[in-house]
């Protein structure tokens, strides 16, 4: 970017501006400035010129930071195990597993998993997180006859033991 010191005298004083050329035909101003001498006017504006590069600096390092905070990144929940009768430790077949989903009044459930003939279970979701963390996973494990569990990983869980407690 082309840019010229422009010094003018009038009525006793020495006046400066700094002009640039912003492209398309078009002439930009900055800084217009009042000072003794060439070296005064050259000083002023450089402070000035300094100042605003500073600001400009303060403002799109804010604007970036304020989009970093603002970015939502996708993060894997995965959780993998076995489900065990809890007195007789023997797997369990069939055990419902599902996400829970919460807010203020109840709880809902979705996405349901089955375990298979060795009682083993995998789940795994594709969820949004903010600020780099991803949410806990919360899951209920249940089946007629048994008492329903609910069990909360922090985002990556495996080969953990469910143990459930029949209903008497």
């Amino acid at each position: 970017m082309k840019q010229t010191i422009i010094l003018e005298k009038g009525d006793g004083e020495l006046w400066g501006r700094l002009s640039y050329d912003p492209g398309e035909d078009k002439e930009g101003f900055l800084h217009t400035t009042v000072g003794a001498n060439v070296a005064e006017i050259t000083q002023n504006i450089r402070e000035k010129l300094t100042q605003t590069l500073i600001s400009m600096v303060t403002r799109h390092l804010l604007a970036i930071l304020i989009m970093l905070c603002l970015v939502s990144c996708d993060c894997a929940q995965i959780a993998s195990g076995i489900i065990l009768d809890k007195s007789s430790k023997k797997p369990i077949q069939d055990v419902t597993v599902s996400k829970v989903f919460s807010n203020n009044s109840s709880s809902h459930y979705q996405s349901k998993y089955l375990s298979d003939t060795l009682g083993r279970f995998r789940v795994h979701y594709i969820v949004g997180s903010t600020l780099f963390v991803c949410p806990d996973l919360k899951l209920n494990f249940s089946k007629k006859g048994y008492s329903p569990q609910n069990v909360i990983y922090k985002s990556i869980s495996k080969d953990d033991t469910i143990y459930l407690e029949k209903v008497r």
